[in-house]
């Protein structure tokens, strides 16, 4: 698992001048997908102080969806949307609406949908999971061979979602559960199993 904040060093590729995060997730301005993986303590540090934890979380998991491949068989065609679940409970969810919504996935347009029960994830392409959902985690990641799973809270990561990406004391955590990654029907970049190392 990858720690990120002020003091708090991650482990990632060679060094760079600085990773930008400076753009702005409410207006739909992108980051560049190297500057989330450099990881640099301090800018994630000033990400954290700029933005809610919330906004965080969804703009880096957005990122990471980039290293994940789905089969053609997952969109009903190429104008199909891209479909990002989050529990209906979710702090998440009324800030997904307002900056997800902005941006699009590999052209396509980004659906964002609030679900209750784990047939209701299973739709989406990419499901938010966090604490509000705990008691159907095991139900969700039975579903899970093409969807992403991210957890968003201590309380349900290392249950069998394959991505955490969660913030603690103005940390950012991200990690990865490699046996989940590897089963999933999804073809993904060898990078995102270096985060559960």
């Amino acid at each position: 698992v990858l720690c990120v904040a002020a003091g708090c060093g991650g482990r990632a590729g060679g060094p760079r001048d600085s990773a930008d995060l400076s753009g702005d997730p409410r207006s739909g301005e992108d980051y560049e997908l190297e500057d989330v993986m450099a990881l640099y303590a301090d800018s994630f540090d000033k990400l954290l102080q700029t933005f809610s934890a919330e906004e965080a979380t969804l703009v880096v998991g957005y990122k990471l969806a980039h290293m994940v491949e789905w089969p053609e068989h997952a969109f009903r065609g190429p104008q199909s949307p891209f479909i990002v679940g989050i529990g209906v409970d979710s702090p998440l969810l009324e800030v997904a609406r307002k900056i997800l919504v902005v941006r699009k996935f590999r052209q396509r347009p980004i659906e964002v949908r609030a679900y209750g029960d784990p047939k209701d994830a299973a739709l989406c392409h990419m499901a938010f999971v966090g604490g509000g959902e705990a008691s159907i985690v095991d139900a969700i990641v039975a579903r899970q061979s093409e969807m992403l799973t991210i957890s968003t809270d201590e309380a349900v990561a290392g249950r069998g979602l394959m991505l955490n990406v969660s913030v603690e004391n103005k940390r950012l955590k991200i990690g990865a559960d490699e046996a989940a990654l590897k089963a999933a029907d999804l073809v993904v970049e060898d990078r995102l199993f270096g985060l559960g190392r």
